[in-house]
């Protein structure tokens, strides 16, 4: 059972979707505040049944402040190809061979997907976006 939060159901669209999507990764700034909580700089989304990370990119914001912001995240701070190495063994450590993304975020995104063997990013045709719009936050 999941909370009936924007996250919730954004784990209930991953978990039962026709595409094989197994996670999703949220890059627009509005998005991933709105499904963290974080507003501290520019942060990177992972979301899979399992475990959700905040990848935080901004150095000049702290690590305290996602940890207090994000109650349902782990909170990690990379640089940018630091993210590419821990989500290489994210993926495969959980299996993840079909992930959903922004696909208006990423416009190189096929040269980011040739960066990871074996994952296929799936445009979410704005499933993302549309989830925050119809909820808030308060856990019903």
């Amino acid at each position: 059972m999941h909370m009936k939060t924007s996250l919730g159901k954004l784990l209930e669209q991953i978990e039962n979707n026709d595409l094989d999507i197994n996670a999703a990764l949220v890059t627009k700034p509005e998005n991933v505040a709105h499904y963290s909580g974080y507003n501290g700089g520019n942060a990177i989304l992972f979301i899979h049944s399992l475990v959700r990370y905040i990848i935080i990119l901004d150095e000049s914001s702290g690590l305290t402040q996602g940890e207090v912001q994000c109650k349902h995240f782990k909170v990690i701070r990379l640089n940018g190809s630091e993210v590419i190495d821990f989500l290489t063994r994210l993926f495969k450590k959980l299996g993840v061979h079909h992930i959903w993304f922004e696909e208006e975020q990423l416009e190189n995104y096929d040269i980011i997907e040739n960066m990871f063997k074996n994952v296929h990013f799936i445009p979410d045709n704005g499933i993302i976006s549309k989830i925050p719009s119809t909820l808030s936050w308060t856990v019903k």
